[in-house]
């Protein structure tokens, strides 16, 4: 019983961590080769910041999250509440092939070790999935034949809950396997994914390197599976089923945690003086040890060799004395939602946020978090992950709105200010394009992706502006004639923002952020568009949803450009806002 308490409550923390995985880790530029094998491989820690950027990435890893989350009763059971931790991914490459492996975590899981792997070819843009099922045989061994590889692409349940899958498992020595056990230095084995005090976050056991050594399309044999009735696919054998072959099970663990020497080698790396140390090592200190341990290996890439210098880069070392110096000054930072924020993000965000720390001593650690401030990095990139088809294909009706005798119409919000979306709301990546999209939500409506054309082949982006080309007429009257129709009919739209020179990260090159038009009318400074800022997160009658947040049409400029009424953005722009591109709802 005690035992069963203990996988629930381990699986509650998982979830936990879980919840939080699409908070920023520091992106890791210095690859690792892994050798020992017959293959030469590349290997490096990729934070979830930059796999939501990876083509097609994401959205397979949430395809998968949703279905190894199921709870299935019958059949051979791998759908059971699965839970997938991104905290830790690992990118392997041998030139040809790449893998993004991640662990995976159940209440019930007992002695069986799980990893979900998402690979493909180089150059190509679909992933396949596999899941890694395996056994450790004695303290730090395994039966490469007893591995077995579920192809989640092919998984199905039937209407009584059987789950239907194929498996793929090796017969032979096509399969090669490199073990290492994750030490956590505390002594003494400890469980899968248990909490290891001196690292500061949750360990898998093992570290688990297979590929498949195979000349392609031969060797293999073997392994048999199941004939998937749902998908009449038989269950490939060995490396007769076209896979790629190379698959690297478990994720990047920090090489600190793989090495038994411990004592004072995280605080080496920082050159802390006598006040710093005896601070960071008092007792009651002890979630700041655990976060600063987190944050320098999150910040080291991963290597097998234990006897690598305890180093970090100069701007790693910078961010670590700061975090230090600035909890001796301010208490109520490490207590505070933005420390959590800061402490998960990726380097970039931190350095700046150190800096402007630095620059703003007026800012407020609240406002520095429910704010987004014009020079935030990577806050306003579309990434262009939107699904593609389920296209808005209604004709709209052409609207001369320059013709004085055209009226321009008046539309109430079509979003209430109770349904506003404000930065810092959990759950959404911090990037204005997201909220953007979090917003139009609210009514049931998602964008597409820059380029996409419908089946008649209309863009379903209206590009209306640039800096470097000025206005586009055709699309400023397609553009203005959509957005028209859509409010007309309840739909909300989103727009690009020029604020600034440049828009760095953006197709347009002019593009600084993204807002969302909800409405439309006249007044004495004439025609507008009345848009949501999700800039603010705070009081947003007054900011974000501030009804004098308009965009006005300016003749004979042909631009539509007015101000934000969330002030904190506000202060870091250059102009007003310009919109540069409407994006079509659907």
């Amino acid at each position: 019983m005690m035992k069963k308490n203990y996988y629930l409550l381990l699986f509650a923390v998982v979830l936990l961590l879980f919840g939080c995985r699409t908070e920023d880790l520091s992106e890791k530029d210095n690859p690792v080769n892994l050798t020992g094998s017959s293959s030469q491989f590349i290997s490096r820690k990729v934070s979830p910041i930059e796999f939501q950027k990876i083509n097609g990435l994401n959205e397979k890893f949430s395809k998968n999250e949703s279905l190894l989350s199921q709870k299935i009763s019958t059949g051979k059971n791998i759908l059971d509440g699965a839970v997938i931790d991104s905290a830790y991914a690992m990118e392997t490459t041998d030139g040809n092939v790449i893998s993004y492996t991640f662990p995976v975590y159940r209440n019930n899981q007992k002695d069986i070790f799980e990893n979900l792997v998402l690979q493909r070819k180089v150059g190509e843009q679909n992933f396949k999935s596999y899941l890694y099922q395996y056994h450790r045989i004695g303290a730090n061994s395994y039966n490469k034949k007893n591995i077995e590889v579920f192809n989640l692409d092919f998984i199905d349940t039937t209407s009584s809950g059987k789950m239907m899958f194929t498996t793929i498992s090796s017969t032979d020595g096509c399969i090669e396997i490199q073990a290492t056990t994750v030490d956590c230095g505390e002594g003494g084995h400890h469980t899968n994914g248990a909490y290891c005090p001196s690292l500061g976050y949750h360990v898998p056991f093992d570290y688990i390197t297979s590929f498949n050594n195979c000349p392609a399309g031969g060797g293999g044999g073997g392994g048999g599976g199941n004939t998937n009735p749902g998908n009449n696919n038989p269950s490939p054998g060995g490396n007769n089923n076209g896979d790629y072959g190379v698959t690297i099970p478990v994720p990047n663990y920090p090489k600190w945690g793989m090495c038994r020497e411990r004592t004072g080698m995280h605080w080496d790396a920082l050159d802390l003086n006598s006040n710093q140390l005896a601070f960071i090592n008092a007792s009651e200190q002890n979630a700041l040890r655990g976060e600063m341990t987190r944050f320098l290996t999150n910040n080291e890439v991963f290597t097998f060799d234990c006897n690598a210098p305890r180093e970090v880069s100069p701007d790693v070392k910078s961010v670590g004395l700061w975090i230090v110096n600035y909890a001796m000054t301010n208490p109520d930072f490490l207590n505070s939602e933005f420390w959590t924020d800061f402490v998960n993000s990726d380097l970039q965000f931190q350095q700046w946020a150190m800096n402007f720390l630095n620059q703003n001593s007026n800012v407020s650690l609240d406002e520095l978090l429910f704010n987004r401030y014009s020079s935030e990095p990577n806050a306003s990139i579309d990434f262009n992950d939107n699904e593609s088809g389920n296209y808005d294909e209604t004709d709209f009706e052409d609207f001369n709105f320059e013709n004085q005798q055209t009226q321009w119409s008046t539309v109430n919000n079509v979003i209430p200010v109770s349904d506003f979306v404000g930065w810092n709301a959990p759950g959404i990546r911090k990037n204005c394009m997201d909220y953007a999209k979090a917003q139009i939500a609210k009514k049931g409506y998602k964008i597409s992706n820059y380029y996409d054309v419908d089946s008649q082949g209309n863009k379903q982006t209206f590009q209306i502006y640039t800096e470097q080309n000025g206005v586009n007429l055709n699309d400023l009257y397609k553009g203005v004639s959509y957005i028209k129709y859509a409010l007309s009919h309840g739909i909300p739209v989103i727009v690009g923002i020029d604020d600034a020179v440049g828009g760095p990260g953006n197709i347009d090159g002019s593009t600084n952020h993204f807002v969302v038009i909800v409405g439309m009318g006249t007044d004495s400074k004439g025609n507008f568009f009345r848009f949501y800022d999700n800039a603010s997160g705070t009081d947003p009658i007054n900011q974000g949803a501030n009804p004098e947040n308009k965009l006005y049409y300016k003749y004979p400029e042909r631009i539509f450009t007015g101000k934000t009424y969330c002030t904190a953005y506000r202060a870091g722009t250059e102009y007003d806002y310009i919109i540069t591109m409407i994006r079509k709802s659907k």
